[in-house]
């Protein structure tokens, strides 16, 4: 399993942008409430969603804090599983997302490259649309694939 991804990672916006990311891992409930800190099983890393949350705030997550709403969190889960049930056998290493901006998340594939999706628009449509790009377009190119761009309505971007 790997373990160098955190569920929770922390977004400091100063001067020159740096970035730090929190060691900690925290469980959710399905509300989105952090209900345990501390020990993540190599189990739960391999069965349960992994979520990359970035946010301003540099203060710790508590336990009984609402870090996601309920909405994000069933949308992730559908994600898994949609994804998991492509037949273009893809996995999802983690998903990212960033607080100021809910109208999209990305996920990262096992096979590294991303894929950003919108909110807004149905799961399912997007994640045809990556079948039809890994399908037709992208083929062989696989293996150097960097991102694929779901988010807008009739088009695919990817590099």
């Amino acid at each position: 399993s790997d373990v160098s991804h955190n569920n929770v990672t922390e977004d400091e916006e100063a001067d020159k942008r740096e970035v730090q990311y929190a060691e900690s891992y925290f469980l959710l409930d399905v509300n989105g409430i952090a209900v345990a800190s501390g020990l993540v099983s190599e189990y739960d890393l391999s069965e349960l969603p992994i979520i990359e949350i970035i946010r301003d705030s540099q203060s710790n997550i508590q336990p009984g804090a609402t870090v996601l709403n309920r909405g994000s969190v069933e949308l992730i889960f559908e994600l898994y599983e949609r994804v998991k049930a492509s037949p273009q056998s893809l996995a999802i290493s983690h998903v990212s997302l960033d607080l100021k901006n809910a109208r999209e998340l990305a996920f990262t594939t096992t096979e590294g490259w991303q894929a950003l999706v919108s909110t807004q628009i149905p799961l399912e449509t997007q994640l045809q649309k990556l079948e039809l790009a890994l399908t037709e377009k992208i083929k062989e190119n696989r293996a150097t694939l960097q991102y694929i761009d779901l988010r807008v309505k009739d088009r695919v971007y990817f590099k």
